[in-house]
């Protein structure tokens, strides 16, 4: 799913149409009702829009009504092929995206990763994840570049953008 909108992007600016692309788009469960499912994409898109120009929003849609979402700007989007796990496998059919997605929930559950309720948020530890799975260029670009990845400037972004990457890039390019 991801290289379809990779390829999308690159389709769209081969055009040289001189208009940004901003999408929203929607995975969704297979029983979730049509209704719920285009007001999802409105949504999506309006988020797309909402953070800057040229963004794509992902988001994955459950039949309980719940939904994990990723806003980023295209040129981010191909950091998901870039996922390297702990065993070094940089081949996509043997990436195990379980292993970044239970490092990320353990550091939630002990806090090292603040949760949206908090008061003091350091994006540091969020960060190094990052760094260890996604590559120390893509993890310096994110620091340097946060304000145009992100949307905003701030720490708590940062740790939404990649809590969302990782979130969305578990249910669409896990093997396992």
């Amino acid at each position: 799913m991801v290289d379809f909108l990779i390829k999308l992007q690159e389709r769209w600016e081969s055009g040289n149409l001189g208009v940004n692309l901003s999408v929203g788009f929607v995975w969704a469960g297979h029983s979730v009702p049509q209704r719920d499912v285009l007001q999802h994409c409105r949504e999506a898109e309006k988020r797309a829009k909402s953070l800057g120009r040229n963004r794509v929003t992902i988001r994955i849609l459950f039949n309980n009504g719940q939904f994990v979402q990723w806003t980023t700007p295209w040129e981010c989007l191909q950091w998901l092929n870039n996922y390297k796990d702990r065993e070094d496998n940089t081949r996509k059919q043997n990436q195990n995206w379980n292993h970044i997605y239970s490092d990320l929930a353990q550091l939630k559950a002990r806090h090292a990763i603040p949760l949206k309720t908090a008061q003091k948020v350091d994006e540091t530890v969020a960060l190094a994840i990052f760094k260890l799975y996604f590559g120390e260029d893509n993890a310096e670009k994110l620091s340097k570049e946060r304000g145009k990845i992100t949307g905003s400037e701030d720490a708590k972004s940062v740790i939404e953008w990649i809590d969302g990457m990782i979130q969305v890039g578990w249910k669409l390019c896990s093997n396992s």
